[in-house]
């Protein structure tokens, strides 16, 4: 899955304690198609560098307050940029989630369960998809761990039609559309989705897309114009 017109994917850091951002700085800096643009640590410096930056993404950590994310969201909102935001929140305020999303925020996440999936989220969002969660750490359901096969292997074992599904789930494709880039039905978009899911041992979209993203699938060649194999 590329990043923006083929170069990394600019991202601001707002909030959060020192370690969390020292954190994030060295996941991006491992990632390698991430560059983080600037650093922020207030309310008025994060609003005036994402406004000066036009980072595609901004990661903002909740422990800068509530209403200072929201506060930055809104600003975004009014400057009119393409902007993404990924909101970094504990446990105890994940109740809040419809607050962030009616505000605009592309992800929100528990950042003590799926702080390591942040630069694979950030693909996903940047690809247009989005990513809201409150359950336990992606990527590891029971039956994932009951087989005896490395999951990564399972995704890269995916045919070349099975590889562009993922592919269209991760940039927020729906069936439909999916189905119409492939030349083949909803339903056998459907069938197809059912299936990989069941071989990787994953139950939803927003697994799929960062599990694969781990996996190394999208750093993977795309041998089909057309997606039939």
């Amino acid at each position: 899955m590329p990043a923006s017109e083929g170069g990394p994917i600019k991202v601001h850091i707002a909030g959060g304690n020192f370690l969390t951002r020292l954190g994030l700085g060295q996941l991006f800096a491992t990632a390698g198609f991430i560059e983080v643009s600037g650093i922020s640590r207030t309310e008025v410096e994060a609003i005036r560098r994402i406004q000066n930056e036009h980072p595609q993404v901004a990661v903002i950590d909740t422990e800068i307050g509530i209403d200072v994310c929201l506060n930055i969201l809104q600003a975004i909102k009014t400057a009119d940029t393409d902007t993404r935001v990924v909101v970094l929140a504990s446990f105890e305020l994940l109740h809040t989630l419809d607050t962030f999303v009616e505000a605009g925020a592309s992800s929100f996440l528990d950042k003590r369960s799926m702080l390591e999936d942040v630069p694979s989220i950030i693909r996903v969002v940047n690809a247009g998809g989005v990513v809201f969660s409150s359950a336990p750490r992606m990527g590891r359901s029971n039956s994932a761990q009951r087989s005896g096969t490395p999951r990564s292997e399972r995704f890269l074992a995916l045919n070349t039609r099975d590889r562009r599904i993922v592919h269209a789930i991760a940039n927020g494709l729906t069936n439909a559309q999916i189905g119409n880039l492939l030349h083949i039905s909803e339903a056998t978009v459907k069938a197809h989705l059912a299936q990989i899911m069941r071989s990787v041992g994953i139950d939803n979209r927003v697994q799929l897309a960062v599990a694969a993203d781990n996996a190394g699938l999208f750093d993977l060649p795309d041998t089909s114009e057309d997606g039939r194999t």
